[in-house]
């Protein structure tokens, strides 16, 4: 839960809510950086959308601090609390990329999707994608919807719609390593976090114990994408993919951080290797980011809150009662053009 001093209020916005937005301003990036081997922009927009999923069960039922007199900010958990948390979010990011059905239905095109479901069920033996490529000029004519056809492609071997094994391999290697390889971008993005925390708290046995358990299971991840992807791409460019992805999930999840937490007026430079200093700026209901990196549309966000009236801070009965009673409501900007 992101905590939010409003005046006469506490504003509440969940991790779930966070990572949404942070997703909707990758998303509307106007040039995303190229990706080696079959990993799409979509792939690294997906997985940050999840990268806090950990969070969904705490979220759901945050934890009362009596000293602050409100529920903890996310930030404010022990490092043995934080990293179970983390690691469900690796894990929930595997498991999502392995098999994500709501993926599925807001990526493709149904009529395309429709086509190559009937030319994968009359086919006798698996299909390269060439042999589907040439297939469809065969039956529908040129050109290819080459883009179109590969998003349904991978969204149906992710999913599992109705592929053999060997289809699914045949048309789309990228199957199993772009799960890992999601896994590892948002463990990357945790592993940091860790580092960091393990140096602040450096006399602190417990905490630099939890710390140093997350990194190695982060090493374990690293590893696993290493081996997912080694035969599909090179050494060079395995470690481009890991980069690209991990330095995407620090950017956005960062924004998304300020937009959430800062009032008005608010201005911050940003730099993340991979991406050009960027300059955030929050004016009122307004924000603008420069160099201009996103897109003309769309030209609002959103994200969930909960204002609780800071009259609720006697007890955590008092405070879930307020929770209850308060609807949820959207706090949104305008992009200022640059």
């Amino acid at each position: 839960m992101l905590v939010r001093n409003a005046g006469d209020d506490w504003l509440l916005i969940t991790q779930g809510d966070h990572a949404r937005l942070a997703a909707d301003l990758a998303a509307a990036v106007a040039k995303p950086p190229a990706l080696p081997g079959g990993i799409v922009w979509a792939d690294v927009v997906d997985a940050i959308r999840h990268h806090d999923d950990g969070w969904f069960e705490r979220d759901a039922r945050p934890v009362w601090d009596s000293d602050r007199r409100r529920v903890r900010n996310f930030d404010e958990y022990s490092l043995p609390e934080a990293t179970a948390i983390w690691r469900d979010s690796v894990r929930r990011v595997h498991a999502l990329a392995t098999q994500p059905a709501e993926w599925f239905d807001r990526r493709i095109d149904r009529r395309l999707y429709e086509w190559v479901w009937c030319a994968l069920s009359a086919a006798s033996s698996p299909l390269t994608w060439e042999e589907l490529a040439a297939r469809y000029i065969e039956q529908v004519g040129p050109p290819v919807p080459e883009a179109g056809l590969r998003e349904v492609v991978d969204a149906m071997c992710a999913a599992g719609i109705a592929l053999r094994e060997d289809f699914r391999l045949a048309l789309n290697p990228w199957h199993r390593p772009r799960a890992s390889l999601a896994a590892l971008w948002v463990s990357s993005h945790f592993d940091v976090l860790a580092e960091l925390a393990e140096a602040r708290h450096a006399d602190d046995f417990v905490q630099v114990a939890a710390a140093r358990v997350f990194r190695a299971d982060h090493r374990r991840w690293y590893e696993a994408a290493e081996t997912a992807c080694s035969g599909l791409v090179s050494p060079e460019e395995f470690a481009e993919l890991a980069e690209i992805g991990f330095r995407a999930v620090q950017l956005f999840d960062r924004l998304s951080l300020e937009l959430c937490r800062q009032t008005s007026p608010f201005r911050l430079e940003v730099a993340v290797p991979g991406w050009p200093r960027l300059v955030l700026r929050i004016e009122g209901e307004s924000f603008g980011l420069a160099p201009a990196v996103l897109s003309p549309l769309p030209t609002t966000f959103e994200v969930g809150a909960l204002r609780i009236p800071k009259s609720a801070e006697d007890s955590a009965e008092s405070w879930d009662a307020a929770v209850h009673a308060s609807g949820r409501q959207l706090q949104c900007w305008t992009v200022i053009p640059s």
